[in-house]
């Protein structure tokens, strides 16, 4: 025989009232679950209804009767993790603007270094490379060309001295 939890008046008013008032689609649906759950509908009915497996819904509702609405805000996967604030990342990668102001080679080797150094883990490089680009920070080198290239004036001269072959 299936347990059947019982909620109070009160719980089932808060999750009317957060019902209404959610922040996104998701969270909106995880309370539905438990809202329907809470009226009286058994397991199937509300999966049905809402579209999700048994376990998910009584996933949510073990959540809710342990950590009350908060079991329903928080989600298992935590995307985007960063382990700086924005404003945090600004204020590291601003030193070294500081030294690119100056005239001094800024690489990003040397960043990502000093990076992994200031969160005391390592972390790979395609992660830190999001970081610049997130910051708007981009490769800027100069214009490549052979350090023992004559200057501008001597080949052009040369130009003017070579045959033109008419075929």
């Amino acid at each position: 025989m299936p347990k059947i939890f019982h909620y109070t008046p009160e719980q089932v008013a808060e999750l009317e009232k957060y019902y209404r008032k959610s922040p996104d689609a998701k969270t909106s649906r995880r309370v539905q679950i438990v809202m329907l759950r809470s009226q009286g509908l058994d397991l199937k009915q509300v999966a049905s209804v809402t579209h999700c497996g048994t376990a998910t819904v009584t996933r949510l509702c073990k959540n809710y009767r342990e950590r009350g609405i908060d079991g329903l805000i928080t989600t298992r996967h935590t995307s985007h993790y960063r382990y700086m604030t924005f404003e945090e990342e600004t204020e590291f990668l601003e030193e070294f603007r500081e030294k690119a102001a100056l005239g001094q080679l800024v690489t990003a080797k040397e960043m990502h270094l000093a990076y992994q150094e200031r969160i005391g883990r390592t972390t790979t490089a395609s992660g830190f490379h999001y970081l610049l680009r997130r910051h708007d920070w981009r490769k800027v080198m100069p214009r490549p060309h052979h350090p023992k290239q004559a200057d501008s004036e001597t080949i052009v001269s040369a130009k003017k001295l070579t045959p033109k072959f008419k075929l």
